[in-house]
């Protein structure tokens, strides 16, 4: 999971985003200089007692720099891509999933006419080994 974005329902959440709020006023924990800020998310909500979930579909990634070595040894480097969570029955509409947010600014300045770009399938968090769903 990449944790460059969270939702946040506070309606729903009250009493963790009560925790979220103490965990600044009171307790003095200010957000972390560099990574591990959403965590104070998933530790207000499980201090609370209340329930979160994570997207059915890992990050992929989204750039202009492709580097074809070949089928299994490819790599595109670019920035992280988060698709809309929504499961599909069919697997070739899974694999199209539309891109809900792009974790980078870079594309303010893309000029399609000038670059193409490359994009990784949605794909569902239970192909990738290792992960815990």
């Amino acid at each position: 999971m990449d944790s460059s974005l969270v939702l946040w329902n506070k309606k729903r959440q009250p009493r963790a985003t009560a925790i979220l709020g103490a965990f600044v006023a009171r307790n003095r924990i200010d957000r972390p200089l560099s990574y591990g800020d959403k965590e104070l998310f998933f530790v207000a909500t499980e201090l609370a007692e209340t329930q979160y979930a994570f997207s059915d579909y890992e990050a992929g990634g989204a750039g202009w720099d492709f580097r074809d070595a070949g089928p299994g040894k490819s790599v595109l480097c670019g920035t992280a891509t988060h698709y809309y969570p929504v499961k599909a029955e069919d697997e070739r509409l899974a694999a199209n999933a539309s891109v809900l947010y792009l974790n980078s600014d870079d594309f303010l300045v893309y000029d399609p006419k000038t670059k193409p770009l490359y994009y990784t399938q949605a794909r569902p968090c239970e192909v990738y080994p290792g992960d815990v769903y």
